[in-house]
């Protein structure tokens, strides 16, 4: 069918659809072409031109005091009022932090500890586990820093033939005294941390035939018989039990503390004042004499002496 418009009497080609494109007139109902390939069927298009026509356009909505207060409820008041309820119930139910304490530990106050300025250097004990010399059954233990300075207080010091007046020049000042209760005599014996160990000769060192001696690491140790000399090594070696596995030591020496200028315990059988009131015998200076007046009246079973 050939169709013409009716403004411009042109002839209508199969790409003019609604419009004339040389006039640009509309054309009327009878006058549209359908191809189906782009529209399908004419019903289909009327259809859809017809909803398009009837399709309504929404009113304009007036904005009066109720509607804006509607606005403002629905766009600011309603999502803070959420925001808030969620962040109560976080604050509710989330878990508080534990607070953490930074209490500062008291220093601790240790027992029998004698101030008293003797001239000696102070330092740490049981360094280079001396103790390990020292036998099971040790009567006393004695450990000091300044070997040297402590025998100026005594008797030994005048007596040139004693022990400490002939290892006094060898001696750095670390050293251990201690007594073994032997048939019911106390034996003396100790550990002395020698000052220059390679240059040291034992040969040299002249002392009378029943005290025994032997160098160890940096150590001399001096004993008054073999049986003493063999236990101090068997106990170093820790093959045995030294006063080191003594439950009293133990005990002992954890109330004390652990640096100063000498330390003292006693764990023999007789009284601690009868056995102090043996060593005036040595004491010579009147400020140690002081000293042991103080353990005596004290009944010190263990001190330490520190500056």
């Amino acid at each position: 069918m050939e169709r013409s418009c009716p403004r411009c009497k042109k002839i209508l080609t199969r790409n003019e659809f609604f419009f004339c494109l040389s006039c640009g007139y509309k054309l009327e109902d009878q006058l549209v072409y359908y191809p189906k390939e782009f529209f399908g069927t004419k019903e289909t298009v009327l259809f859809v031109s017809q909803e398009v026509k009837t399709a309504k356009i929404p009113k304009k909505i007036k904005i009066n005091k109720k509607n804006f207060l509607l606005v403002l409820i629905t766009i600011i008041i309603l999502p803070t009022a959420i925001t808030l309820t969620f962040s109560f119930r976080e604050f509710i139910f989330k878990p508080k932090a534990k607070t953490i304490s930074t209490s500062i530990t008291p220093k601790r106050e240790y027992l029998n500890t004698i101030k008293v300025d003797l001239g000696m250097k102070s330092g740490d004990f049981f360094s280079d586990d001396i103790e390990f010399f020292v036998p099971f059954d040790a009567t006393f233990y004695l450990e000091g820093n300044d070997f040297n300075k402590i025998i100026n207080y005594t008797d030994l010091d005048n007596n040139k033939e004693s022990i400490a007046a002939i290892i006094s020049s060898d001696i750095s000042g670390h050293f251990i005294v201690f007594g073994k209760n032997v048939q019911g005599t106390i034996l003396y014996a100790g550990a002395f941390l020698l000052r220059d160990k390679d240059n040291f000769n034992l040969e040299n060192l002249k002392l009378s035939d029943e005290w025994k001696k032997i160098t160890v690491d940096n150590y001399l140790l001096i004993a008054p018989n073999q049986e003493i000399l063999d236990e101090m090594l068997i106990n170093k070696a820790k093959t045995q039990k030294s006063i080191y596995h003594n439950p009293k030591f133990s005990s002992m020496k954890s109330l004390l503390d652990k640096n100063g200028q000498l330390i003292f315990m006693y764990f023999g059988d007789q009284k601690v004042d009868d056995f102090m009131l043996l060593v005036y015998n040595y004491i010579s200076d009147t400020k140690l004499t002081k000293v042991i007046d103080e353990i005596i009246s004290n009944k010190f079973d263990k001190f330490v002496l520190k500056n």
